[in-house]
């Protein structure tokens, strides 16, 4: 049986002002409006709930015993649709992204001071991690979205790529490689290699897996290693913007070189906020930003002025 709200408005109206005239005057309707509403509700009960006489109006036993599970109902309905309308100005004042750890320094940084500027009343929060704990938060709705790497798992969650990123070798100045422009995987092989979970993750599918000679689960400690001289280790391009670079070079990796794709992981059946469209937007557009200033770094080419 289908619930009849404004029925049950009408029926908690007359038993609290006792006539007809005074209900319909506090829910603004005509007497003949509220007749239609309490016949209908009554039709569909199959029975009467008001005593109509020509002294008084009263409660048969029915309406008695529908009154106060009516009101529970209402207030059940008022507190649902207040919770609904605060999850919804939430949702337009909060957006949640999942990020991995490497485009979060790298991109998002700037990225996050223009949506500042763009919608200053919006919240930003940013849960970083692994590109399968994103996929399974935006599939949870833990986050709006996700930006990460490709990946073969989350087959329900949609993919937009955005940028493919190359991976390159990064050096002390004074390693005997430092002024290559380039490096192959046969001469890396000569030297003293760094793995860290990036890298290896980028290489699963294929059919190089280097030897490490020292190997760190973040790219930050890998580097610390390059900067002891322990060795080369290879991170994404725009990874090398992050201030304690400048002291290294880049080398790009050739034969076979190895990159990943970079894209908004989404639930295709949950429609994205308008912040949250707007911040993937500025993040599309640092992406090219970024890759403008990673091929000024390999190149040697310095910045102009803006």
């Amino acid at each position: 049986m289908r619930v009849d709200v404004l029925g049950l408005q009408a029926f908690i109206a007359i038993a609290d002002h006792g006539t007809f005239g005074a209900a319909a005057k506090a829910l603004n309707l005509s007497q003949t409006a509220l007749s239609h509403r309490i016949a209908k509700i009554e039709t569909e009960l199959g029975l009467p709930l008001f005593v109509r006489t020509t002294r008084k109006l009263a409660l048969t036993q029915e309406g008695l015993a529908l009154l106060p599970r009516a009101r529970r109902a209402l207030v059940d309905l008022e507190k649902a649709m207040t919770e609904l309308k605060q999850l919804g100005q939430l949702r337009r004042q909060e957006v949640t992204m999942g990020c991995i750890p490497s485009l979060a320094t790298s991109v998002l940084g700037e990225t996050l001071t223009r949506f500042a500027q763009v919608m200053p009343n919006v919240r930003v929060r940013v849960m970083d991690g692994y590109a399968r704990v994103i996929a399974t938060q935006v599939n949870g709705g833990e986050v709006e979205f996700g930006l990460a790497v490709r990946m073969g798992t989350h087959y329900e969650l949609d993919f937009k790529p955005v940028m493919t990123e190359h991976f390159v070798a990064v050096c002390r100045r004074d390693h005997p490689l430092a002024d290559r422009g380039s490096v192959s995987w046969d001469e890396l092989s000569e030297h003293c290699l760094i793995g860290n979970t990036v890298i290896n993750s980028a290489l699963r599918m294929s059919s190089n897996q280097p030897y490490w000679d020292f190997e760190a689960e973040q790219i930050s400690t890998a580097v610390s290693f390059v900067k002891h001289g322990l060795g080369i280790t290879l991170l994404p391009e725009f990874e090398q913007q992050q201030p304690g670079y400048q002291d290294l070079r880049t080398l790009r990796v050739t034969g076979p070189g190895v990159s990943r794709e970079v894209g908004f992981i989404t639930r295709p059946d949950m429609p994205l906020s308008r912040p949250a469209s707007v911040l993937m937007d500025l993040i599309a557009a640092q992406f090219q930003v970024v890759a403008q200033r990673a091929e000024r770094i390999a190149t040697g080419t310095p910045e102009r002025p803006a």
